[in-house]
């Protein structure tokens, strides 16, 4: 009997001795899966901030983008102002070539007589 139950024992040791090594292999990819997602952890750390730092240059180019879209009418309102200006020079100037056709032929009236 005690040989039987020494081989019993045995057998329960080889049995707890192989639950180990499985268990130290379990608890080893473990550690690998705990050291990847430390990996993966830093990855999105990084990705966060550079997500931040686009986000950042975004509001700055979409803020440039409004200066440059205000200035552009300024610069348009500017130039139909402008535009209108030299219409009536325009006017002037042929209104006055009219009103100096004019004089001359006057003096050249008077210049007859």
């Amino acid at each position: 009997m005690d040989k039987e139950i020494l081989e019993l024992l045995k057998h329960i040791n080889n049995k707890i001795d192989t639950l180990d090594t499985r268990f130290d292999t379990l608890e080893s990819r473990f550690d690998t899966l705990e050291s990847r997602f430390d990996n993966l952890e830093i990855r999105f750390d990084t990705l966060d901030i550079k997500v931040d730092e686009n986000s950042r240059i975004l509001r700055a180019l979409e803020h440039l983008a409004e200066v440059n879209k205000a200035e552009q009418d300024n610069f348009s309102n500017n130039m139909a102002y402008l535009t209108g200006d030299i219409k009536g020079l325009r006017r002037d100037v042929t209104t006055m070539e009219v009103i100096t056709s004019k004089n001359w032929n006057d003096i050249a009236i008077l210049k007859a007589i």
